[in-house]
């Protein structure tokens, strides 16, 4: 028997156990964040339900597909990493909806920024009346035809057009929004956008 993880890793790196080759990395333990990465989330489990059962929680994003599935993982966001770490040990391994639950920290937790990310968008909806439903917003960039991306002049104004559109139906469409992963990225895309100046 040996004594240390790392002897262990020497002893079954490239062993064939059954027809295959045994690889062991070693992963860096999770460093705690303020949003937790929640996996194994019941179907008819909503965005609603999960900010009323995480204490504290406040905002939840539920990853869904092309047809508005959910995909079984949910982001769920507090004001602090104490909270996030308080919600973590109450919820983990618990059952909702009839799922057990499995949770941890978001290596890349999505920071309130100036840049909304906005799916499940109506085909009869324009730029021009996005840019009008958002309150604040200062340009809009359509990824696909139910994908679109909307600058604000300030990270307040975002954050209020967040808590005030997410789930708002929109020419027939329940709108999802979100904060973008990348802000800069997205930044660079429009100011080079041809037609557009963004600053």
């Amino acid at each position: 028997m040996y004594s240390s993880t790392a002897s262990q890793q020497q002893c079954w790196q490239g062993v064939e156990i059954d027809g295959n080759r045994v690889s062991i990395t070693f992963s860096a333990p999770a460093v705690p964040s303020d949003t937790l990465v929640v996996d194994n989330v019941a179907l008819r489990t909503s965005e609603t339900s999960l900010l009323r059962t995480f204490e504290g929680a406040v905002r939840v994003k539920i990853i869904r597909n092309e047809i508005q599935e959910s995909s079984g993982h949910a982001y769920v966001s507090f004001d602090s990493i104490e909270a996030a770490k308080s919600a973590c040990n109450a919820m983990q391994g618990a059952k909702m909806d009839g799922n057990k639950l499995y949770i941890q920290f978001d290596a890349h937790p999505i920071e309130p920024s100036d840049i909304l990310y906005v799916s499940n968008i109506s085909s009869r909806t324009s730029e021009t009346s996005l840019l009008g439903a958002f309150e604040g917003a200062v340009d809009v960039r359509f990824w696909k035809s139910s994908n679109a991306t909307i600058i604000f002049d300030t990270i307040e104004a975002a954050n209020s057009a967040y808590k005030t559109m997410n789930g708002v139906e929109m020419d027939g469409k329940k709108l999802d929004v979100q904060f973008a992963r990348d802000p800069q990225k997205e930044k660079v895309y429009m100011k080079n956008r041809q037609g557009k100046k963004w600053e």
